[in-house]
């Protein structure tokens, strides 16, 4: 507890009495106690927002994981494209797809690992597109994906308003073509154009 004191040239001040052991170490140890739990709340965040669902346990990720998904992220990669000014555009993009509209056969490329280790032993290869079966829902999806970034010019995907643009077309255009309009959101990966 603290004292009040007034000392004889009128200064007042608190004088702090000497905590006990063991009312120390209490407080101590709440201390350690709430800085640990703050610290496993950031890694949790931080995990949550980094890491995608698909790589996370169901468990650990709730409704977002495999079992009982409310949505799938479906990666299109390089996909080239002749824009109408001539120029060249190599684009990848993940496209959210709601479960309940996902077509089976992208639910599993979906449950792919996205990206395989490399192997620094190996030789290198060229990037080559991905080879897709012809007929399938994917190769149907990578070919209105395309198709959306033939529809485009450079001037129009460029800057943030030519993302947007660039993001809405390729939604319209792989919702039109697949039932139940399943895109929910589309994310570009990467969009070079030569």
């Amino acid at each position: 507890m603290a004292k009040w004191f007034v000392s004889p040239g009128g200064a007042r001040g608190v004088q702090l009495r000497p905590r006990s052991r063991r009312e120390g170490l209490g407080r101590d140890l709440a201390v350690v106690a709430a800085v640990a739990l703050g610290v496993a709340v950031v890694v949790a965040l931080t995990v949550w927002l980094v890491v995608p669902s698909r790589v996370l346990p169901a468990a650990f990720v709730g409704a977002g994981g495999r079992g009982g998904a409310s949505s799938y992220d479906v990666p299109v990669e390089r996909v080239l494209a002749r824009q109408p000014d001539g120029r060249e555009a190599l684009g990848s993009f993940v496209l959210r797809m709601r479960a309940d509209a996902t077509p089976s056969q992208l639910r599993t490329v979906a449950e792919r690992t996205p990206t395989p280790t490399p192997d620094e032993n190996a030789p290198a290869r060229p990037i080559r597109t991905p080879a897709v079966p012809q007929g399938s829902a994917e190769s149907l999806v990578r070919e209105r994906v395309g198709a959306a970034m033939s529809s485009l010019s450079y001037q129009q995907t460029a800057g943030e308003e030519g993302k947007a643009l660039l993001k809405q077309t390729v939604r319209d255009a792989v919702n039109a073509a697949l039932p139940g309009a399943p895109v929910e959101e589309v994310y570009i990966r990467e969009y070079l154009v030569q």
